[in-house]
């Protein structure tokens, strides 16, 4: 298990990780839309919700991955009203296809936020690129031509 930090999102609120590898899977804690540079989260709700993605999206390439490999998402909304909303800026954000989602209902946020938003994804590296020519043809061989290789098979080719 290794612990994933980076100083392009907000500090957490409380005494957890913003990010945690396990095996080949990223966890992302629930990030919201609080703005790092300026500290505060935009006036509506589809502006927090790009922000928290892109507070997830730095979190997950700190891990080594981009916000393509997002497999699920939990999506915590106080008020049910914002669904609309909030699922238009995440289906603008995300690639298709969309990660498996949930949408929960909760009474409150912290610091009065309209949405917060939890990931799962995966930590394979498309690492053939930078590599020789002769290390992209043992990894094309290595993944029978599939270019997505595990971080330990990256090592293992560097």
């Amino acid at each position: 298990m290794r612990e994933i930090t980076t100083d392009d999102v907000p500090e957490a609120l409380g005494p957890y990780s913003q990010g945690i590898v396990s095996g080949d899977t990223v966890h992302v804690s629930g990030k919201t839309g609080v703005d790092p540079d300026t500290g505060e989260a935009p006036e509506s709700v589809a502006e927090q919700t790009t922000q928290t993605l892109e507070n997830v999206a730095a979190i997950l390439e700190a891990a080594g991955t981009t916000p393509d490999a997002i497999v699920s998402a939990t999506v915590y909304l106080p008020d049910m009203v914002d669904y609309g909303a909030v699922n238009a800026a995440y289906r603008s954000f995300l690639p298709e296809p969309s990660p498996a989602s949930n949408y929960v209902g909760v009474s409150w946020l912290p610091a009065q936020l309209d949405v917060e938003i939890t990931v799962m994804a995966d930590l394979d590296i498309d690492c053939a690129a930078p590599l020789h020519r002769h290390a992209r043809q043992l990894a094309k061989r290595f993944i029978l031509n599939d270019a997505r290789l595990t971080a330990m098979e990256c090592r293992f080719l560097l």
